[in-house]
């Protein structure tokens, strides 16, 4: 958690300022709840998507920002597939069919509990509020 001296919608809109510079997707459907995305890919046959959402509430010294981020993992995965032949006073016959189709499929998913991950976040929106935003690192947030 963070406090910054703005209200809560200035206090968001510097959390996805602070996204933004480091790459994520924003859904901004509402100004004091941002959620931002970014997807990895480590591997070709892996994936990683880094979810953050930034709520921010009134308090007495402005805004207070929580964060909560999400990483889900997913794998390449070939999908099998078959095909039925039905003929009328017979039956039908089922046969595998091999088809090159691959889609990434999530296997697993875990909030993130590193504490320097979201100093790293903090320390960013908190840069921007008081201007001297550190120079950035690529990925600075990642983790």
């Amino acid at each position: 958690m963070s406090w910054i001296a703005r209200d809560p919608a200035g206090a968001c809109e510097l959390g996805k300022r602070a996204l933004l510079s480091q790459g994520y997707q924003i859904d901004d459907a509402n100004p004091t709840r941002i959620h931002g995305e970014k997807f990895f890919q480590p591997r070709s046959d892996r994936g990683v998507t880094l979810g953050i959402t930034l709520f921010c509430l009134p308090s007495s010294l402005g805004a207070a920002v929580y964060a909560n981020a999400l990483e889900k993992r997913f794998e390449l995965k070939s999908a099998p597939s078959s095909t039925a032949v039905n003929v009328a006073g017979i039956g039908g016959i089922s046969l595998p069919w091999t088809s090159d189709k691959e889609a990434l499929v999530k296997v697993g998913e875990e909030t993130i509990a590193d504490a320097e991950f979201y100093k790293r976040l903090f320390a960013l929106i908190e840069g921007l509020a008081s201007g001297t935003t550190p120079p950035l690192v690529n990925n600075a947030m990642d983790n």
